[in-house]
């Protein structure tokens, strides 16, 4: 399911996803993008294991982006990778840099502005699992561009 389509129905995203996505939208409002100060992890506690908080990394405000930096990782992901995420860079993660699937649905979130579903294979250290659903969901931090991308991943 690589792209992502414009328009969400609620009822056809997995439970926690469907969540994420209308958290997302309160907070956004009329804004183009929700604030990153504006999400609070208290007001969504039964998703905190299943989230990622990306930085999107630049040289400077009004630059292009670099590269994207995990400063959050909720531990039913940390539990399902095969290395701990937390700090590191998307490029210093093998299979997971410039050109990949995963680099290319942060860039065209960051792009876009908007929300992107995707569905994933699974590569990991558990047994069982066969893919991944995962949101991105942009944020600011003063309202102009995406300075950060929350995750949120359901597997199956």
């Amino acid at each position: 399911m690589g792209d992502t389509p414009k328009t969400y129905d609620p009822d056809d995203l997995p439970d926690r996803l469907r969540q994420a996505l209308e958290h997302w939208k309160r907070l956004k409002g009329a804004r183009a993008l929700p604030l990153r100060s504006a999400f609070d992890p208290l007001d969504v506690p039964s998703l905190l294991p299943h989230l990622l908080m990306v930085e999107v990394v630049r040289d400077g405000q009004d630059q292009p982006f670099k590269d994207f930096r995990f400063r959050l990782v909720g531990t039913y992901i940390d539990d399902r990778v095969k290395d701990s995420y937390t700090g590191k860079r998307l490029s210093e993660i093998e299979g997971k840099g410039p050109g990949s699937e995963v680099w290319n649905a942060y860039s065209e979130v960051e792009a876009s502005r908007t929300p992107k579903l995707l569905s994933l294979n699974y590569i990991g250290p558990m047994d069982g699992i066969k893919k991944s659903w995962e949101i991105f969901l942009p944020f600011s931090i003063q309202g102009e561009c995406v300075d950060f991308i929350l995750v949120l991943i359901e597997f199956d």
